[in-house]
């Protein structure tokens, strides 16, 4: 991930923003009931990411926290975990992503980042196998920015291997790796980050 930095002689072109959806905290009440949607099949695995990046994109907790499986984890690269003393080993588990996600959605937020005014995120699949569990794990290119104001936020290009698990006949996902050979691509006017510690800067 790439944060965008501000040009001292020149304003960025504003990025077109989505619109924004009022959301709720970032307690964890366990999962919520995962809702028909007539844009994704959720009994697909590769629907079930794109509804993970939908929900991400449009800010709408509920529906992000229907597709996390109770035993989620999402696992920053290998050579970020160091930088996130709070965590347990090298993955935070669904509380912590559900109160990320709750701070991240919420126009209102108050912390050290500024709030997240709008978000857009594309996910293109690469491949896609059943792991040794048996389960299916889906490798991703994800591409998008986290604005933070119309000249100010963050670009990311990262690659994202996602193990999904079935519960009562629909997908959800159980874990998110983000790889260490991201290639973190971006605009020449834009600052390496990953994305978990994009993620993290929205923890408290």
């Amino acid at each position: 991930m790439r944060r965008i930095a501000r040009h001292p002689a020149l304003s960025l072109l504003a990025f077109g923003l989505l619109s924004l959806v009022a959301v709720g905290c970032g307690k964890d009440e366990g999962p919520a009931q995962v809702q028909d949607d007539p844009e994704f099949d959720l009994t697909l695995p590769t629907e079930s990411v794109q509804a993970w990046a939908a929900a991400f994109e449009r800010k709408t907790f509920a529906e992000y926290d229907a597709l996390l499986a109770n035993e989620f984890e999402f696992y920053p690269r290998s050579y970020d975990v160091a930088d996130f003393t709070w965590m347990t080993g090298d993955s935070w588990d669904r509380s912590d992503e559900l109160a990320i996600a709750g701070h991240m959605f919420d126009p209102s937020y108050v912390g050290s980042t500024s709030p997240v005014t709008a978000i857009s995120l594309s996910a293109t699949l690469q491949s896609q196998v059943t792991n040794g569990n048996g389960r299916p794990e889906l490798v991703f290119q994800v591409v998008g920015q986290i604005l933070t104001g119309p000249v100010d936020g963050f670009a990311f290009n990262t690659r994202l291997k996602v193990e999904l698990v079935e519960v009562g006949g629909k997908y959800k996902i159980r874990e998110i790796h983000e790889l260490d050979d991201s290639s973190n691509r971006a605009h020449s006017m834009v600052e390496a980050a990953s994305f978990g510690s994009i993620k993290n800067l929205y923890r408290e």
